[in-house]
């Protein structure tokens, strides 16, 4: 049965935003919350990580005007703690039932979202998050967008393999709820989505909107433009393998060996004649070694003589 939603017991929603030099976009990401057609209380938790641009007065600027029933409450950290501390120190100052994610230069683009979201994770108890179809910003540009998420079932739930399948998963469009202020997985993270998503999973299902809600601005400075280096690969098996570690659910830590052997692969295909031959056979063990080897295999490359990439010239 669903839940009949009321203004009257519509849950205390709290919307973390992280912001670091964000001048020219964080009054575009705030006037997308402001906007909300949401009736319950909603707090906007904005942390800057000691921007050394105008971010700081920006914000001041706009914690002088009218929110409507957004309570604004904002930090400006005295030292830079970097992209994942920063984003662990919003997450625990969050009080509310569940969580949006809008970062400082991304922005929502529909005034129902919040409504939304909030209704699906009322009516669907053994979700323990909501996402939606997105878009991103190519170049900065806002007249050149296009759509993310390639999802082409209708909204529903979605489980952990369907998820961890898809591309270009956008944070601005994740609500989740409030289970992991006090004991969420700490750890310096490169791929901190991935790391919640794995936390999201533990636990439940996602439920997907097929309707573009929100905007991802791309840049490139992003980690995932060097992700075909040495140094990246490498750093990003050890915190996978890390990850095996940290979580029970056995469908999870299947996804995270998935990715294991997926980034051995394709470290050895990028970086063949940059590895040293020890390395070389060491990730070349965890991919044949792999329980996943020959649906990764099939899926990736299709047939054998792809592999000879591997072998030393």
């Amino acid at each position: 049965m669903k839940t009949e939603i009321t203004k009257k017991n519509l849950p205390l929603v709290s919307v973390c935003m992280i912001t670091y030099n964000h001048a020219a976009y964080i009054e575009s990401a705030v006037d997308g919350i402001i906007k909300q057609n949401y009736r319950g209380p909603i707090e906007l938790i904005i942390v800057n990580d000691n921007s050394p641009d105008d971010t700081n007065k920006i914000v001041h600027e706009i914690l002088k005007k009218n929110h409507n029933n957004v309570k604004i409450r904002y930090y400006n950290n005295k030292e830079n703690l970097g992209v994942m501390n920063n984003f662990y120190f919003a997450l625990s100052l969050c009080r509310g039932k569940y969580i949006a994610l809008c970062e400082g230069d991304d922005f929502w683009t529909d005034d129902e979202k919040l409504s939304i979201q909030i209704a699906v994770l009322e009516n669907n108890a053994s979700c323990s998050f909501s996402f939606h179809k997105s878009c991103k910003v190519k170049n900065n540009d806002e007249h050149t967008i296009y759509s993310i998420f390639p999802v082409k079932n209708k909204s529903g739930v979605v489980k952990a393999k369907e998820f961890f399948r898809m591309g270009g998963k956008a944070t601005s469009s994740i609500v989740f709820r409030n289970l992991f202020t006090y004991n969420i997985i700490k750890i310096n993270h490169s791929h901190g989505d991935f790391l919640l998503y794995l936390m999201f999973y533990e636990i439940g299902n996602g439920f997907y909107v097929n309707r573009i809600m929100s905007t991802y601005r791309g840049h490139i400075l992003g980690i995932s433009f060097g992700k075909g280096s040495l140094r990246y690969q490498k750093k990003r098996i050890e915190e996978l393998d890390l990850e095996t570690l940290l979580f029970k659910n056995k469908v999870v830590i299947k996804e995270i060996k998935y990715q294991i052997v997926y980034h051995a692969f394709y470290m050895l295909l990028q970086n063949r004649k940059k590895l040293q031959r020890n390395d070389f056979m060491k990730y070349f063990s965890i991919f044949i070694k792999s329980t996943g080897f020959f649906s990764v295999f099939l899926t990736f490359f299709r047939k054998w003589i792809l592999l000879k990439s591997l072998l030393y010239e």
